[in-house]
């Protein structure tokens, strides 16, 4: 992983963002200007192709938004390796590893160099931190996802 840029200076990572992060569970409730300060905390990252992202069962601390390319979910099952799913641009994962801190459930590898948006747990911390009502509303929104999967 080879960390490019903040997705806050250039536009294309804005207009792309303002899109997206309203689609993901737990920013869905944010308002409009909360989205441009949660776009200072996430930085443009790149993959190879054939890098892993992440493996089953390491400790989540990071979650991704693809802006180009594309990954594959896989795991191991009795049969053997199986693929779950395979994700492309705007398509997200890893969100609830922000607060939860649970074992992956799946490795993910690049299909083809991958240019994704990241935040890690460090900068959420922050973004929480400089920003009290917006870790509210994440973290009620994030509750409401993870009683819904019980």
């Amino acid at each position: 992983m080879e960390i490019i840029s903040s997705a806050a200076t250039d536009a294309k990572h804005v207009e792309f963002l303002s899109g997206v992060l309203p689609r993901i569970s737990i920013f869905s409730t944010l308002e409009y200007d909360q989205i441009r300060k949660l776009l200072y905390f996430i930085s443009v990252v790149k993959f190879e192709k054939g890098e892993t992202i992440m493996k089953r069962g390491d400790v989540g601390d990071r979650f991704y938004v693809i802006h180009e390319g594309s990954v594959e979910a896989t795991a191991e099952g009795l049969l053997g390796k199986s693929v779950i799913r395979e994700m492309g641009p705007g398509d997200f994962f890893g969100e609830l590893a922000l607060l939860l801190n649970q074992p992956r459930s799946a490795d993910i590898e690049c299909l083809e160099e991958t240019y994704c948006y990241s935040m890690d747990q460090g900068s959420f911390s922050q973004l929480i931190e400089k920003n009290p009502e917006i870790g509210e509303i994440i973290k009620k929104a994030a509750r409401e996802r993870f009683e819904n999967y019980r």
